[in-house]
């Protein structure tokens, strides 16, 4: 599952589900758990020629676990995306609250 919503800014907002095997994080010194995560990142796309080109900026977007799991699987890959589905408007609000962003076609 992957979405892209477009801001007044310029920006894209990606939402996205991944599986992450979890483990040290050493960027924020935590440990995480194994399991499907919604990741929300607002980021520049450039379209040139056959290219694109995706520019982020560290720790401006969010990351939410939905469901931990102990191995990968598509059953439970498919389980994550209903439950992400719950978790993406407020996963889009509060990146958008956090970079001072607003989606197209809302009022703000």
């Amino acid at each position: 599952m992957e979405k892209n919503y477009k801001t007044n800014q310029g920006k894209v907002i990606e939402v996205k589900i991944a599986y992450d095997i979890g483990g040290m994080n050493y960027f924020t010194g935590s440990v995480e758990k194994r399991g499907y995560y919604l990741h929300a990142t607002p980021m520049d796309v450039v379209k040139s020629g056959d290219y694109v080109t995706k520019t982020m900026t560290a720790f401006s977007g969010y990351k939410i676990l939905v469901l931990e799991v102990k191995r990968k699987s598509k059953k439970q890959e498919e389980k994550a995306i209903q439950l992400a589905k719950e978790w993406e408007e407020k996963i889009l609000n509060d990146v958008c609250q956090k970079n001072n962003l607003t989606l197209e076609n809302q009022k703000h």
